[in-house]
């Protein structure tokens, strides 16, 4: 029981850093571009943050993509660096 526990809790610690993660890109973009971002049209894999959005807000969006990037890399671990914005 106790090793089936430690085995769980490995995708626990897995959800809470996509959950983190999230939660960072949408505080950046809200501080960028004073649009909120609802948290399930924001996905992150392998690197890239995929949204879903009007193409308004993406023009937008891909206009400060450079420093919206930035800013993410910097509060998050080095091991969850974002390299794009789709």
């Amino acid at each position: 029981m106790n090793a089936l526990s430690k085995f769980l809790e490995k995708f626990q610690n897995i959800l809470k850093a996509g959950t983190e993660a999230r939660s960072v890109v949408i505080l950046v973009i809200k501080k960028n571009l004073n649009c909120e971002v609802i948290e399930k049209n924001v996905t992150i894999k392998d690197g890239i943050v995929y949204l879903k959005s009007n193409p308004s807000f993406r023009n937008e969006l891909f206009l400060n993509k450079e420093v919206i990037i930035s800013e993410i890399n910097k509060l998050l671990p080095k091991n969850k660096n974002i390299r794009d914005i789709k």
